[in-house]
């Protein structure tokens, strides 16, 4: 599930446990008390989305920076591949314990929230079937994209 509104209380909690295992550098401490705040705070009529574009791209003038996320939705889009590598992340440990995974799509993201209790503000990005893997799972032909499709070299 991805959570746009949960920033604060995750900032800390990362703080809190980088302090307990020894001294937060300044450089981490200035990612999290200034830039995190800076992209992920929203405000009434997209004021704050303006400012981002306006801060970021006069930065990007003068220095190499990134450009983004600027507006709610783009915030919503970072924050959905975050979750996605980590459900990877989470299917490639099922696998080495032995178990089988499947993500799905195309779910009705309203129940699943009604039934996991969960708020208006959650995205679900995806489900992650987990089981006992079946021989017989895969029930035809896997296809894929060629390699000169996906892959890019300069």
């Amino acid at each position: 599930m991805a959570r746009i509104d949960h920033w604060k209380r995750n900032r800390d909690q990362l703080i809190k446990q980088m302090a307990a295992s020894g001294k937060v550098p300044m450089k981490v401490k200035m990612y999290y008390g200034r830039l995190i705040p800076f992209i992920y705070l929203q405000s009434g009529f997209g004021v704050m989305s303006l400012v981002r574009w306006l801060v970021l791209n006069l930065t990007g003038l003068f220095r190499p920076t990134f450009r983004g996320p600027i507006t709610r939705s783009d915030l919503f889009e970072v924050v959905s591949k975050s979750t996605a590598l980590a459900c990877e992340n989470f299917m490639l440990a099922i696998t080495a314990e032995g178990y089988g995974s499947c993500p799905m799509e195309g779910f009705d993201e309203s129940r699943v929230k009604k039934i996991l209790k969960l708020g208006r503000s959650a995205h679900i990005c995806m489900i992650i079937a987990v089981g006992d893997p079946d021989p017989k799972g895969i029930w035809g032909q896997q296809h894929r994209l060629g390699f000169d499709q996906v892959v890019f070299r300069k």
